[in-house]
């Protein structure tokens, strides 16, 4: 149990040295960076409860997630279903403890929620483009004007 409790602390200690490298160019890149922060997408992954142990596992052994994580092509996990279906329990289960961004991929998010902030496809995507620059800043180059 200790050893458990050691490695989230370990992840979380890692998960925030790696928010706080970004390293910008210059002030416009910083700018440009923070205009893509149009939502709050993080709380409302944060505000989904934690899974129950032992639960959602059967995502992990589904024969289509298999082949997307093993895949070498860079695709897109969607997640779909009913509401009450337990999707954003899944979701935020598979962000926090299975899915870790590397040099080779990275893991981006964004709930759908039915609410001003959180249900439109331009603000998925600056919230998607907002984390692609804050883990890759040298991208930004191509989303800035001359």
């Amino acid at each position: 149990m200790l050893q458990g409790i050691a490695a989230q602390i370990h992840t979380e200690i890692t998960h925030h040295a790696q928010k706080q490298e970004v390293r910008y160019e210059n002030d416009k890149q910083r700018e440009c960076h923070q205009v893509f922060k149009t939502s709050t997408y993080e709380q409302f992954k944060n505000i989904n409860r934690d899974r129950v142990q032992g639960t959602c596992r059967w995502v992990l052994e589904h024969e289509k997630y298999i082949q997307w994580q093993q895949s070498p092509k860079d695709d897109l996990l969607w997640i779909s279903a009913d509401p009450g279906c337990g999707k954003s329990v899944l979701s935020k289960s598979l962000i926090d403890n299975e899915l870790r961004s590397t040099e080779t991929h990275l893991v981006c998010y964004f709930f759908f929620k039915d609410n001003e902030e959180q249900k439109s496809v331009s603000t998925a995507l600056c919230a998607l483009l907002h984390q692609l620059f804050g883990s890759r800043p040298r991208l930004l180059r191509h989303a800035m004007t001359s």
